[in-house]
């Protein structure tokens, strides 16, 4: 590759580029990375780059140095000469932050020696990972104070990313790993197969058709145009739109509805069923803001956890982290291997499937959801948190556990998750829930958003295919369900295989159309978010949609009063209909 193609920026020389990147960030061109605390990208403009970078298929530093290049030019220019001069004065040869002596003994003294926990959350990091797989990075997304941005599906190059998946560690590591190899390359080549299907599917349904009739009207244009005006003029009050752009968008509306355009956005719209097929581990990438707290937990969590990938991320990500906070996550930080952690994943594990493994794996609730009140379950006693420590160590339904748990095995339950806890442990993190227990086996393509919301409390169950799995509706519809679910059956009976040497290892091999398990605690006015955000079907996923109204459901049975102030879509549309077509659908079909 010639210097010019390894350029990202077009007004800068590769030598000066790599020296503005060494200045931003931790690990230039690394996978694993923290932001340096400088002012060429800093406060307000970080949080909207991840979110842009989210939604991209580019790497967060080539977004960055983009931005640089095209809307902060100058200043990156006056600025040049005063990196390397910078660099030498506040930070080490290795990259390491210089901190000065009295903070250094400070942080020593009154956080690492006499525990003053409190101080570390004052301490911000921005960082980011590229090439994670999507079952790895649920550690960094899901902890409650954890503030990430992760790739969309919809913005992932799988051209680039799916083969990949093909070099991961854990799975290379199960006896026998080029037949589980094999059946990872055929669900990758499935995956790019049916989005491509479907896409042509909807694309030439006569329904489609319809929609791009019904987009073409003049005044339905000039509706949309006048949506532009309206977002033009909330960014600027005094923004008065000229004649020939208002004509120029009137003409992008309508070049966006010939065929290239309606194939491509209907190609996006049919990724929200197709992504069944992708597997856990699939790479993705996210960026992240934390603090040095929250990270210290991530990070203990991560090189804590059974898989390769887990550990080896984690300690990658420690590394960097130590560049910018060197004491308060550096070598006599509380960032450790988590013995109790560790412990109860093999012993505590290996326990409660010998004792309660032969819970049949069903689903409790009248949908994909079980709603556990106090008026349903004696809550706040021994047994009740016995069922709750048992719960993310087996496949079985909370209420099938309860039911099982004697007074015998609360004791013993009770002592054994407790046996490995180290100085800094309280009680077992499954010992949280309580008030409304929102119990959801869905598809986990479709819990990917549910976990998102992490106010509450939170537990979730390996992945596994005993569940069975969701088939989306639009399958059904063009004759590919059984097809689908012979390729599901597939991954069932490698998982199953997988499962016999390490259930962690294969999570992996469980694709996004399974169904999975977890339980949310939330008060009343959690839930009604949830359901006025997730409910509404123009912009959601079905499968999250179907969930959170089965949820509002389950409220009007225990809470019909209170229940009718709760705000929830109701509209349904075929499966198969492109989402611009609802405005039709409603006019047309619906009204009839």
């Amino acid at each position: 590759m010639s210097e010019e193609e390894k350029k990202v920026m077009k007004n800068f020389s590769l030598e000066d580029e790599e020296l503005i990147r060494a200045f931003l960030f931790t690990n230039p061109h690394g996978n694993d990375s923290f932001v340096y605390p400088q002012s060429l990208v800093a406060g307000e403009e970080l949080s909207p780059l991840m979110s842009a970078y989210s939604r991209t298929h580019v790497p967060m530093q080539v977004r960055v140095l983009q931005f640089l290049d095209s809307e902060k030019r100058e200043q990156t220019k006056a600025m040049l000469p005063h990196i390397k001069p910078l660099m030498e004065i506040f930070r080490l040869p290795d990259g390491t932050l210089k901190i000065s002596r009295k903070t250094t003994g400070f942080n020593k003294e009154w956080v690492l020696t006499h525990g003053h926990s409190s101080i570390k959350e004052e301490t911000n990091l921005f960082g980011h990972c590229e090439h994670i797989s999507e079952r790895a990075q649920k550690t960094i997304t899901g902890h409650p104070l954890s503030k990430p941005q992760v790739k969309s599906t919809r913005y992932i190059s799988y051209g680039n990313v799916l083969e990949s998946s093909l070099e991961d560690e854990d799975i290379l590591s199960l006896p026998d790993a080029d037949r589980f190899l094999e059946v990872i390359s055929y669900m990758n080549r499935k995956y790019v197969e049916v989005s491509d299907r479907l896409a042509d599917m909807v694309f030439k349904h006569q329904d489609t058709k319809k929609v791009v009739e019904y987009l073409k009207r003049p005044e339905i244009v000039e509706m949309e145009v006048n949506k532009w005006v309206e977002k033009k003029q909330n960014i600027d009050e005094d923004y008065i739109p000229k004649p020939d752009e208002l004509e120029k968008q009137r003409k992008r509306i309508l070049k966006g509805l010939e065929d290239p355009g309606v194939r491509k956005a209907v190609g996006k719209f049919v990724f929200d069923y197709s992504r069944s097929y992708l597997l856990p581990l699939t790479r993705t990438s996210l960026g992240f803001s934390v603090d040095a707290r929250t990270l210290e937990d991530v990070l203990t969590d991560m090189i804590s956890h059974p898989r390769k990938e887990d550990q080896k991320r984690g300690q990658s990500l420690w590394n960097e982290a130590k560049k910018v906070a060197p004491v308060l996550l550096g070598e006599k930080s509380h960032v450790n291997v988590d013995m109790w952690k560790v412990k109860n994943e093999i012993e505590l594990r290996v326990y409660a499937q010998s004792r309660f493994g032969n819970i049949e794996a069903r689903n409790r609730g009248p949908g994909t959801v079980n709603l556990i009140t106090p008026q349903k379950i004696e809550m706040y006693t021994d047994r009740f948190n016995a069922a709750l420590v048992i719960l993310p160590y087996v496949d079985a339904a909370f209420e099938d556990i309860f039911a099982q748990v004697s007074e015998k095995d609360v004791k013993e339950i009770l002592q054994r998750a407790h046996e490995y806890r180290g100085e800094h442990d309280v009680i077992h993190p499954a010992i949280s829930h309580g008030g409304l227990m929102v119990e959801m086996v869905m598809a986990y393509h479709g819990y990917r958003d549910m976990f998102r919301h992490r106010r509450g409390s939170r537990s979730i169950q390996l992945l596994s295919t005993r569940l069975g799995f969701e088939v989306p509706e639009i399958l059904k519809i063009f004759g590919m369900d059984e097809e689908y679910m012979q390729d599901m059956q597939r991954c069932a009976e490698a998982y199953e295989e997988a499962r016999k040497t390490d259930p962690f290892v294969a999570e992996k091999l469980v694709p996004f159309g399974a169904n999975c398990r977890a339980v949310h605690s939330w008060q009343v006015n959690q839930i009604g978010y949830v359901g006025k955000l997730r409910t509404n079907i123009s912009r959601g996923n079905l499968s999250y949609v179907y969930m959170a109204r089965d949820l509002m459901k389950e409220m009007e049975k225990i809470m019909p009063e209170t229940a009718k102030y709760l705000k929830w879509g109701k509209e349904d549309y075929p499966a198969h209909l492109w989402k611009k077509g609802y405005p039709l659908f409603d006019a047309e079909v619906r009204d009839k």
